[in-house]
């Protein structure tokens, strides 16, 4: 489904990405972690096309992604998260959700956020979306409240409701953990599943909540100073010396490569 190939990122003198590559298959959750300031969301930003490589490849189901502007990778299939929240403050979740609908046009994002508060082009097909999503993250209740009268964990939920709202076959996920309660954290990892299970959607997550990334992925992409140091299932990845050392600061040593 996704295919990430030997992607270089910089700025200025920083080289944020070094040789960046993932694949994602149909159906899959793949994690990709790494220390604070491994290039982490700076690749999610590569695959959005809000960030241009300078090099490498991007290709999502044979199509080549950094081909095309930023406003038309929602319409592919992908759908994404935020590490700090992104969303509309004037907005109600009902017209967060809406947003998320109408951005799979080739509109953009600001576009549909317009549109929706303006009343034009919000047709029966963006408002029964919308309602399916709110059921399903439990917020229909919450349909007419403004989002940023939310706790934060009620914010998050509505930001991943916005990007399921376009119906994404390629969810990213940004930190979806961060600033969560420990019951918020304990229906992530099922909800997680759930989305592979009832949606047929796969997943890349970015997260540094290591219980959660070991309990739901399939595969993890390890980075480390933009560079990729690791990848395997989570019992291999777990057993690694080099990602130990560059998560705990332990010298491999004669660790297992």
């Amino acid at each position: 489904m996704l295919d990430v190939s030997g992607v270089e990122v910089r700025f200025g003198g920083v080289r944020a990405l070094d040789g960046l590559t993932i694949t994602v298959g149909e159906g899959e959750v793949v994690s990709l972690i790494g220390p604070n300031g491994a290039g982490k969301s700076t690749a999610f930003n590569v695959i959005t096309r809000i960030v241009r490589p300078q090099a490498g490849t991007v290709r999502f189901r044979g199509r080549d992604v950094l081909a095309l502007p930023a406003h038309a990778v929602p319409g592919l299939g992908i759908g994404r998260t935020y590490q700090g929240l992104e969303l509309f403050a004037s907005m109600t979740v009902g017209e967060t959700l809406m947003v998320g609908h109408h951005a799979v046009d080739r509109c953009g994002l600001v576009a549909a956020a317009l549109r929706v508060r303006r009343g034009a082009g919000v047709d029966r097909a963006a408002r029964t979306s919308a309602r399916e999503i709110a059921e399903r993250l439990s917020m229909t209740e919450l349909w007419d409240v403004p989002v940023t009268t939310l706790p934060y964990g009620v914010q998050k939920r509505v930001d991943i409701g916005r990007a399921l709202a376009g119906r994404p076959a390629l969810l990213l996920l940004d930190e979806p953990a961060a600033g969560l309660t420990h019951h918020e954290l304990d229906g992530l990892g099922a909800f997680i599943l759930g989305l592979r299970a009832d949606l047929a959607m796969s997943v890349l997550l970015v997260e540094h909540h290591m219980p959660l990334v070991m309990a739901i992925s399939d595969r993890i992409n390890v980075l480390d100073s933009g560079r990729p140091l690791a990848t395997g299932t989570p019992a291999q990845i777990r057993e690694d010396a080099r990602v130990i050392e560059a998560y705990l600061g332990v010298p491999a040593g004669g660790g297992r490569a």
